[in-house]
């Protein structure tokens, strides 16, 4: 029940997130602005938004104008649902207290957020990461504090903004700050596992590209995946 319920709950995320990161990136941000077709603009019904379910109902294909409905919508509602159950399963062996729970599963909707808008636009707004920076801080104050681990992550940031100075095409100041914020909510020994492990991730999403492909490779992605998987090996690693 508990996984069928974290599924729903993800395929909700995974709807949702795509939506609000369009809205943040080109500025047309309204909270009180209801779901609508992308072609006729007509209002969406609640039978209409069902994650997974109305898509799969209506055949891909708008009620209204008949136009196709792009697969971006279900394939992000059944990796957020997919990505739920991961989360609810590392919660589960790892014993985590509800307050890690409820801030870990706060920082990766931000994550998947950020994630969005990088895909979306190649830019994050400075608000989602400030918003990172209390639960992060949170989530170093429940752990044993570690001198070496601040004193490692300023030397590690300051490598990355040397590296970032002579190579500007690697590496975007949002993913430096955004490494910060996520090695200060991590035991000392994961830090080095985030960045090989975002890395890695980075150059997979290199080496999968088209060869026309001429636009910059988004990062965010890779360190949230990279940060999603840190949290499942966490026993093994801290």
């Amino acid at each position: 029940m508990l996984f069928i319920l974290a599924f729903c709950l993800g395929a909700c995320l995974g709807s949702f997130v795509p939506c609000l990161a369009h809205q943040l990136v080109f500025n047309h941000f309204d909270l009180r602005a209801r779901s609508s077709c992308d072609y006729c603009q007509h209002p969406l019904s609640w039978k209409e938004l069902i994650p997974l379910i109305s898509q799969a109902r209506l055949h891909s294909r708008c009620p209204h104008c008949h136009q196709v409905i792009s697969s971006l919508y279900w394939k992000s509602e059944l990796a957020g649902g997919c990505l739920a159950i991961g989360f609810a399963l590392m919660a589960s062996y790892q014993a985590w207290s509800p307050a890690r729970i409820c801030l870990y599963s706060i920082l990766l909707v931000l994550l998947a957020l950020m994630s969005a808008c990088d895909l979306w636009a190649y830019w994050v707004p400075d608000i989602l990461q400030l918003t990172c920076l209390p639960f992060s801080c949170f989530l170093a104050l429940l752990q044993a504090w570690d001198g070496w681990k601040l004193l490692v992550i300023i030397l590690a940031l300051g490598f990355l903004v040397l590296l970032q100075a002579f190579y500007p095409h690697w590496l975007g100041g949002a993913d430096i700050k955004l490494l910060g914020l996520l090695w200060l909510s991590l035991p000392l020994r994961a830090l080095a596992w985030l960045l090989g492990l975002a890395a890695g991730l980075g150059l997979l999403m290199v080496g999968s590209r088209p060869r026309c492909w001429r636009q910059p490779i988004p990062f965010i992605p890779a360190i949230a995946f990279a940060y999603y998987l840190i949290l499942a090996l966490l026993p093994w690693i801290s």
